[in-house]
């Protein structure tokens, strides 16, 4: 894998999900993903949203030789039932011209969430948990 270059016209979304700074030491609790990666949000939960996000490493052997796509995402916990609002407002901060390309969505150690429907941190998968 090369190198990718930072895009200074690109937005990129921090997640975090550690309470404590002490703890926020691998790429399972905090994250920051650029804007075109994403791929699509959905409900997984009355109070759960994920956002799928174009994997770093997109395929994986899963020992029988098959392939699979490894499906990266975030999850982040939401005010229940208010999905749709949440997703709006991170369409909506993607797509300011005006907004700084630093975009916290979730981060639960300074309870800045890009929302007021927006709860908490859920999960972050970077890589499916694989490493390269």
């Amino acid at each position: 894998m090369g190198i990718t270059k930072i895009n200074s016209g690109e937005k990129y979304l921090y997640f975090r999900t550690t309470a404590t700074l002490a703890d926020d030491d691998d790429s399972a609790t905090s994250g920051l993903i650029p804007a075109s990666a994403i791929t699509g949000m959905h409900p997984v939960t009355d109070n759960a949203l994920r956002l799928y996000y174009s994997p770093r490493i997109p395929f994986a052997s899963d020992g029988t030789d098959n392939n699979y796509i490894n499906n990266d995402f975030v999850q982040i916990q939401v005010t229940a039932n208010k999905h749709k609002e949440v997703m709006e407002a991170i369409v909506k901060l993607l797509n300011d011209p005006f907004i700084d390309p630093f975009v916290v969505i979730a981060d639960d150690t300074t309870k800045e969430y890009a929302h007021p429907n927006i709860t908490s941190m859920g999960l972050l998968t970077p890589d499916g948990g694989l490493t390269d």
